[in-house]
């Protein structure tokens, strides 16, 4: 990644579980600064049934793709971010990190991942990255 001029990012040593542990160090990517809010107009599905939580008010609710506006991403221009807003998997509430094409693009041509933008992929193998798209609206 320091070879390809990627930034925005830290790597944190992490202890590996498995049946290569301890032969290769292993890092946890992180990015370093925070994307802006979400656009206006992200559509957003709330679930009737469910309540929402008082305290992150994300319960029940479909977010993405992300939406940005153009405008507020002009002094961004790194390669790995945080969302601003947290969001849920039903389990945890998380930032999710967000990678920039140029980033990914780099993934794909070196081999480290494949081009996998759906979970239920039967691409979608346990060394790959999953893509979600982000739409930038003008």
């Amino acid at each position: 990644m320091e070879d390809w001029g990627i930034t925005g990012y830290e790597l944190q040593e992490v202890a590996h579980k498995g049946p290569s542990s301890g032969k290769v160090p292993c890092y946890l990517l992180v990015p370093i600064e925070t994307l802006p809010a979400w656009s206006s107009k992200m559509p957003r599905i709330y679930f009737v049934t469910e309540e929402h939580c008082h305290d992150c008010g994300i319960q029940g609710r479909i977010t993405g793709p992300f939406h940005y506006d153009k405008t507020d991403l002009n002094n961004h221009a790194n390669d790995v971010y945080f969302s601003n807003e947290y969001i849920s998997n039903r389990r945890w509430a998380y930032r999710a990190t967000v990678i920039s094409k140029r980033f990914r693009d780099l993934l794909i041509e070196n081999k480290i991942t494949r081009d996998v933008r759906d979970m239920h992929s039967t691409k979608y193998g346990s060394r790959d990255w999953l893509f979600d798209p982000v739409i930038i609206v003008e």
